[in-house]
């Protein structure tokens, strides 16, 4: 309907659009059109009880307020699909990345698993080593696969955003560590 308008001149926001046409149908008790059906895709590290996967990402940062480059170390629990511990950092080293597992595996303990993609930071020797000694098995994920229910099928920040406000009640650590070797970004 927004496109048909747009063609004739009149110029609707989409949202604007899709209030009309529900009310429309509420007034006239018209069903809401049937779309097709999509194939649940089955997530490859869909956890069952919380800390049975954790996923860590490290994201490139643009935002246009921010000198230089940034990026957002994360690391995160499947399960309840909270941001166990995060930071903004100016490189994405070694450093950066052991410091956010630390700051998660101090509060919450060590999970059963952890999920990354293909990056050298996450297949480093000390990174590796590390999981042996606390038990973690490591996975990564293929290319172009998401790594947990929230990501992958709009944007990241989005889907995060609004699992933050999920009503499974997951406590969210708020905590922030940089490695010394980073300088945080203002």
């Amino acid at each position: 309907m927004h496109a048909a308008l747009a063609q004739i001149g009149i110029h609707l926001s989409p949202r604007t659009c899709g209030r009309i046409l529900a009310l429309n149908r509420e007034l006239y008790g018209l069903e809401e059109p049937k779309g097709p059906i999509k194939e649940k895709r089955e997530m490859p590290f869909a956890a069952r009880r919380r800390h049975q996967y954790w996923s860590a990402d490290i994201r490139y940062v643009d935002n246009g307020h921010v000198d230089g480059r940034a990026y957002v170390v994360s690391v995160m629990d499947n399960h309840g699909r909270c941001i166990l511990a995060s930071a903004v950092t100016r490189t994405q080293d070694l450093a950066s990345y052991l410091s956010v597992l630390y700051a998660a595996v101090e509060r919450y303990g060590s999970p059963e698993a952890l999920v990354t993609d293909g990056g050298g930071v996450f297949r480093a020797r000390q990174a590796m080593a590390l999981y042996e000694a606390l038990g973690i098995a490591k996975n990564e994920i293929e290319r172009g696969r998401p790594t947990s229910p929230t990501k992958g099928a709009t944007t990241d920040a989005g889907r995060r955003r609004k699992s933050l406000a999920s009503p499974r009640g997951c406590a969210i650590a708020r905590r922030s560590s940089v490695a010394p070797s980073s300088r945080r970004v203002s």
